[in-house]
């Protein structure tokens, strides 16, 4: 457990950030959290962390391939005197039971925990489930790899429309663990915490959880929300 520091980040005016910066007490974990938003309920603030320190910005998409199959067959007979006959099958395509070979998202499993562990903490205030929120989920995983490679805690953030955004920089992997372990970090902050305010915000109504893992092999997760 170590002191961090935390910047917190709004819109003003919908075009230009003002950040300013609060001692976020003690916060615990192996790589740190950090939080954003374009804009607060609730009172909710946004504070950010990066990787071995925490800093962060303001706040917050993957594509599963689609397999299809296809089967043909044929048969025939013919006689001849009625004495002799033959059958012939025909040696295309059969259905073997498999999907066929499309692209495969690695992450599917932890994009799917991750939704789900964030709508079991909004359920304990009665707040609605998010919908897991496919359609941005390349591009967050860009904002993530991005932010790995400048160092910089929300550092992309905006790039997917995304209107807050909360991020586990510097992460131990599998990445189906680190999830589960930087979500309970970021909900035990409590009211009032920007983690926990964008995880429980009722102006949101879908999550888009992103994943990079750099080539020393930690991970960065963000999690945008819209």
């Amino acid at each position: 457990m170590r002191a961090r520091s935390l910047v917190s980040c709004f819109a003003v005016g919908g075009l230009v950030w003002a950040c300013s910066s609060s001692d976020a007490g003690t916060l615990q974990g192996p790589g740190g959290t950090s939080s954003s938003s374009g804009s607060s309920s609730g009172g909710a603030s946004s504070g950010g962390a990066s990787s071995g320190g925490t800093s962060s910005s303001g706040a917050t998409s993957s594509s599963g391939g689609a397999s299809s199959g296809a089967t043909s067959s044929s048969g025939g007979t013919s006689s001849s005197g009625g004495t002799s006959s033959s059958g012939g099958v025909d040696a295309g395509a059969k259905d073997t039971g498999a999907p066929d070979t499309g692209p495969v998202d690695p992450l599917t499993a932890a994009r799917a925990t991750c939704v789900q562990k964030i709508n079991a903490y909004r359920a304990t205030l009665g707040r609605p489930p998010l919908v897991q929120w496919t359609a941005e989920e390349t591009c967050t995983d860009g904002e993530a790899k991005s932010d790995s490679e400048s160092g910089t805690a929300h550092g992309a953030f905006g790039s997917c429309s995304e209107h807050a955004q909360d991020e586990c920089p510097g992460w131990p992997g599998p990445p189906g663990t680190l999830i589960v372990n930087c979500l309970a970090q970021m909900w035990a902050e409590g009211p009032g915490g920007g983690h926990y305010e964008n995880m429980a915000s009722t102006s949101s109504t879908k999550v888009s959880c992103g994943f990079f893992q750099t080539p020393s092999g930690d991970w960065w997760a963000t999690q945008n929300f819209q």
